[in-house]
């Protein structure tokens, strides 16, 4: 916000004979105190961490452990030093002093202002193509192609959405000028005529604002993607808990007396069946359950020595989720009484079904100990039903979750910095607005400048990322699936950048005040 003032010293540094040196002492004295404050500041929550046991995060539910924390104190230590000099030294690298012989051109600034107005009407293209363009592809052969070209789109539409708002704005900007000379609302006929010709500010205005809501819309879809086998799992936990237990055997790694022991040794009440798929001689296509009839009454199947088909609504649904989860199958299937384990051993089958008899929940850690004491390595593996797909969910939704927690902080403070770099462009403007207050005698019309020139276009640009976030998740919902878009979480964003947009309109209403305030004419 002081920059001009900064420009001064600077020139006045040069001026005075001083060097690249001067300048970068002058740099390292101005920037030192809120660089270090943000370093403490940064730090701070570690080591508040470190004074007591453990710290659990909101909504994550993580531990930090204290003790380790305190173990490593000087990493902790070193980073906050670490980047207090990198922003040093990125200060003084990125403040060059401006050359009269590099100013801005009027020609530089007409290329400019073209490419603003080019990048807008990509905008509306690109939302458009990225929506419908991979939906024209096969997803059973270009699932992998139709996920990059999306990417890329919305990496397209992010990098022009902030051109079109200020497009937008400026064109607005221009009517309202010419509308409001005919009321006397000097400060909406000043921030009119600013917003018109400056739209490259208006677009770095918004910019975070619209990127901020798109990519956390993005960051909840990806986190609501279970999937459909992940959602078929996770209801099937529902229904029959660890009643069932699927055992996959490899009888090249174990030897029939060894695996017949093991079974004997399982907890009380545990009942084991033999499901073999319908390529393992089973009639008719179908998988087929072979069990002693103890076993088979406590799923509800019929018992007799000759094969029988049966459906499977019939039976327990514990067996009905094992079939589903171990073996193609329909509607019926097969099902004989006889031994777990047969005689040949070469033709054992795959799968294995542990339930219990009354109908209750397995040992399911005691077994998998059991398994894993007294078998070979990778000779038998036990999971329950859709195990596998929940344990990705889970960690799926758990890497979601660190991704919101840190990301939306992440972008939020994106957005204030882009915001309050901003401001110095609206307080080159209330300069030019100070003669004016005081020949009105209003100080109102910083308010209503401001108001015109920040809080309108990030409002606007709130509104528009809402629309535009919403077309670009069209591709990714599925609400067979539970995927889609969280209306909770697009207003909770929304509400948190307008809170956002109206202390930056106060902050730069009230800046623009205490400046005019220091004010005197010098010729003007």
């Amino acid at each position: 916000m002081c920059s001009a003032g900064r420009d001064k010293r600077t020139a006045l540094v040069g001026a005075l004979g001083g060097g690249q040196r001067h300048r970068f002492c002058l740099d390292i004295g101005e920037s030192a105190v809120p660089v270090l404050a943000g370093a403490v500041s940064g730090t701070l929550p570690a080591l508040v961490a470190m004074t007591t046991d453990r710290v659990r995060l909101p909504w994550i539910g993580y531990f930090l452990s204290g003790a380790d924390l305190r173990h490593w104190w000087w990493a902790v230590a070193l980073a906050g030093c670490a980047g207090a000099a990198a922003t040093l030294l990125l200060v003084c690298l990125m403040h060059r002093p401006g050359r009269q012989s590099r100013a801005r051109t009027s020609r530089l600034s007409a290329r400019q202002g073209q490419v603003v107005r080019w990048a807008a009407l990509a905008c509306p293209l690109l939302v458009f193509a990225t929506v419908w363009g991979p939906a024209l592809l096969d997803p059973a052969q270009y699932a992998d192609l139709r996920m990059k070209l999306y990417n890329a789109g919305v990496v397209a539409v992010l990098a022009t959405f902030p051109c079109a708002v200020a497009l937008g704005a400026a064109a607005a900007g221009s009517r309202m000028a010419n509308t409001v000379r005919r009321t006397g609302s000097s400060g909406a006929l000043v921030a009119g005529r600013h917003i018109a010709a400056h739209p490259g500010v208006t677009a770095r205005l918004v910019a975070g604002m619209g990127i901020a809501m798109v990519l956390v819309s993005q960051v909840q879809l990806k986190n609501s993607q279970f999937g459909a086998s992940a959602q078929a799992a996770q209801g099937t936990a529902h229904r029959i808990g660890r009643s069932v237990v699927l055992l996959q055997v490899d009888p090249t790694r174990v030897s029939r007396e060894q695996f017949a022991d093991t079974l004997r040794h399982l907890p009380e009440h545990t009942e084991s069946l033999a499901l073999y798929s319908p390529t393992d001689s089973a009639p008719n296509g179908l998988p087929r359950i072979q069990a002693p009839c103890t076993a088979l009454r406590a799923v509800a199947l019929p018992c007799s020595h000759q094969v029988t088909t049966t459906g499977t609504p019939q039976a327990a649904p514990r067996i009905t989720e094992a079939v589903h989860w171990s073996v193609p199958a329909g509607d019926r299937i097969a099902v004989q009484e006889g031994n777990v384990l047969p005689d040949n051993w070469k033709k054992a089958p795959r799968n294995l079904v542990l339930t219990s008899s009354d109908g209750r929940d397995l040992a399911y850690d005691e077994i998998k100990r059991l398994l894993r004491d007294t078998l070979p390595v990778a000779a038998v593996t036990a999971e329950l039903p859709g195990e596998g797909w929940l344990v990705g969910a889970r960690n799926g939704v758990a890497h979601g979750r660190w991704v919101v927690f840190l990301g939306v902080p992440g972008l939020l403070i994106v957005a204030v910095a882009a915001a309050l770099g901003n401001l110095a462009e609206f307080l080159q403007l209330s300069r030019l607005v100070a003669p004016l207050s005081v020949l009105t005698g209003r100080r109102r019309v910083y308010y209503s400048a401001a108001a015109w020139a920040l809080l309108a276009p990030l409002l606007t640009a709130i509104a528009a990322s809402i629309v535009v976030a919403s077309w670009l998740a069209a591709p990714q919902e599925s609400p067979a699936d539970g995927i889609g878009l969280s209306g909770s979480t697009l207003s909770a964003t929304a509400s948190a950048l307008a809170v956002l947009a109206v202390l930056i309109w106060w902050w730069g209403a009230h800046a623009a005040l205490r400046q005019a305030a220091r004010w005197r004419p010098y010729g003007e």
